[in-house]
């Protein structure tokens, strides 16, 4: 069942931006300090929000997912108050937006500060305004770096999973031929 969600002052479909400070910090690679993040959804099991983190895509990769998010969630322009409910997953984005999956994100609410809503009306200037950020300003890096990052991150943990499927084969074989001695 589609659930209409909210957080406190976050809602489904807003546009927010704030400074962040993640768990884990010592051990992260990369990371967005002042994420804007098209929030998605809120996880009472695990108190996490989830959302897409807009610095991570292009331009083009943003106006995209506007126009799909506008497509497929007519509702999302309209406050929580008057939003029907959206069911508005990871599993029902990935179909239309896949590589949308490099900038969903789960954040923990007690690690964000300054928030300021970038998107009160969805109008189209704001939306504008949300799809030209200048990334490499805010963040230090572009889009691009971002994702050619994501996807050696990606190869990487490929070949070690590749690397421990051979390892657990050849200690099979070992046992095998222990057993037949």
């Amino acid at each position: 069942m589609a659930l209409l969600q909210t957080y406190g002052k976050f809602y489904t479909g807003s546009v927010w931006q704030y400074t962040y400070s993640p768990k884990g910090l010592d051990v992260l690679d990369r990371f967005d300090r002042h994420p804007l993040v098209l929030w998605v959804n809120f996880d009472n099991m695990y108190r996490l929000m989830s959302g897409i983190n807009l610095h991570w895509l292009t331009v083009e990769q943003r106006r995209q997912l506007m126009n799909l998010l506008a497509h497929n969630y007519p509702d999302i322009s309209k406050k929580a108050e008057y939003q029907k409910p959206i069911n508005f997953t990871w599993d029902n984005v990935k179909s239309w937006f896949p590589i949308g999956r490099i900038a969903w994100r789960k954040y923990f609410p007690a690690r964000i500060r300054n928030v300021q809503l970038m998107s009160p009306t969805w109008s189209a200037d704001e939306i504008e305004s949300i799809i030209n950020t200048d990334t490499a300003k805010i963040i230090g890096v572009t889009p691009a770096m971002i994702q050619k990052h994501f996807a050696e991150s990606q190869a990487r943990k490929m070949r070690a999973a590749a690397q421990r499927h051979r390892e657990a084969i050849q200690r099979r074989t070992a046992v095998r031929r222990k057993k037949h001695k």
